[in-house]
């Protein structure tokens, strides 16, 4: 909420949408450098793009909840499917024969590459119906 909410907004003030994506963008992963939660290259990637995409969400949309409830659901899908914690029900099993893939696929391809190209989509769709009569 800082850094789509707080800072995107001040930065809106001043700058062009693609400015502020990327300023804010930079700040959250540098804050995430600086409190160590991206201490590797691949953690820093990782932070930069997935910050972009949110901050696309907040300018598309308009609205800091879309990136908040964004955020919210790739947490909770990094946990359920990341979670040391799962025990399937007897009988049933999860293999996952490649786990780094898995990671990569479902933490960073789909929430950070896939989906701000469908948002933009769907936005463009949006206000191109919107200047329809």
């Amino acid at each position: 909420m800082v850094f789509r909410g707080y800072v995107y907004r001040n930065l809106a003030d001043h700058w062009p949408a693609w400015a502020c994506v990327l300023g804010q963008a930079v700040l959250c992963t540098g804050w995430g450098l600086l409190i160590g939660a991206a201490r590797s290259p691949d953690r820093l990637v990782l932070f930069l793009t997935f910050a972009i995409a949110l901050g696309m969400f907040r300018a598309l949309t308009g609205n800091l909840w879309t990136s908040v409830g964004f955020h919210l659901g790739c947490q909770v899908t990094t946990q359920l499917v990341g979670g040391s914690w799962i025990t399937p029900p007897a009988g049933e099993t999860l293999r996952i024969d490649d786990e780094a893939l898995l990671q990569i696929v479902a933490f960073w391809l789909v929430p950070t590459v896939l989906t701000p190209p469908a948002i933009a989509a769907v936005a463009v769709v949006r206000r191109a119906r919107e200047r329809v009569p």
